[in-house]
C-alpha cells in the first residue's frame, strides 16, 4: 500500500525527511479505519480492480483529513522515545 501511494503520487507533498512517519501514519489508520482493504490484497495477493478503487479512497480519506496539506512538517511532534503520535491525522 505504500508502494502504491507513493508510486501514485500520493505521497508527493511529504518532504522526504518526513515520508517514514507519513508511512506509519498511514498504514495504522489503514489498519484501524479500512483493514479490508489491507486484507483484500493479502488475500488475492494483488492489487485488483476491485481493491485498487477500495485502496485509492482509501487514501483520498487519508489525505482529505489535512495529512498531506495541512500538516505543518516543520513541526516536531514526538514522544520522549521518538514515536510518531497522531497528531499526523488532523481532524
Amino acid at each position: 500500500m505504500i508502494l502504491f501511494a507513493g508510486t501514485n503520487g500520493y505521497v508527493d507533498k511529504v518532504p522526504v525527511e518526513r515520508v517514514r512517519e507519513w508511512e506509519t501514519a498511514f498504514l495504522r489508520f489503514m489498519d484501524t479505519q479500512h483493514p479490508a482493504v489491507g486484507q483484500s490484497i493479502t488475500a488475492e495477493k494483488r492489487i485488483t480492480d476491485e481493491n485498487e478503487k477500495a485502496l485509492r479512497a482509501a487514501i483520498e480519506d487519508f489525505a482529505g483529513r489535512g495529512v498531506s496539506q495541512s500538516v505543518n512538517w516543520s513541526t516536531s511532534n514526538r514522544l520522549a522515545g521518538g514515536q510518531v503520535t497522531d497528531w499526523l491525522i488532523v481532524e
